[in-house]
């Protein structure tokens, strides 16, 4: 009996026929279903070689994959998703600057004696911003309505 879930498979090949056509059926050595559409795959530790249908195929090869496809896809997106949030709270840690929520974005701004957007009345020059429904997103909803309590974030409508 083979350990499916710890045998470490590679594809040979793959032999499509027609049913009705078929020169050659066998027994799925995975499912135990008859096949006419053969996955021959490789155990890479013994050697040894099975023949599976192709939805087996799917489940013991192509799962892995795109499950790995998808974990590295996430790690990326974690990982710029991280950066920004550094981003964010590195401009919230400078006291030197001055933090504005307006048009559901935060905007970072510094040297108060110029006007930011023009006829706003908001004094300060653009440094930076970020976009309030990307960090309720990541989790900073409760920790962004800390700030505007304790008057780090000014909250301008």
């Amino acid at each position: 009996m083979v350990d499916w879930k710890n045998t470490n498979l590679k594809l040979v090949s793959i032999s499509r026929q027609s049913i009705i056509d078929a020169s050659y059926v066998c027994k799925c050595e995975h499912c135990g279903q008859l096949i006419v559409n053969i996955a021959t795959v490789e155990d890479t530790d013994t050697g040894k070689q099975y023949e599976i249908g192709l939805d087996c195929k799917k489940t013991l090869i192509d799962k892995k994959v795109l499950d790995w496809m998808k974990e590295k896809h996430e790690i990326k997106e974690y990982k710029a998703k991280t950066n920004r949030a550094q981003k964010f709270l590195l401009y919230l840690s400078k006291p030197e600057r001055y933090e504005i929520t307006t048009n559901n974005e935060i905007v970072y701004v510094n040297d108060k004696t110029v006007e930011c957007f023009p006829d706003s009345g908001i004094m300060g020059k653009t440094v930076d911003s970020e976009n309030l429904g990307y960090l309720f997103n990541i989790g900073m909803k409760d920790f962004l309505q800390e700030c505007v309590n304790k008057g780090i974030i000014k909250y301008k409508r």
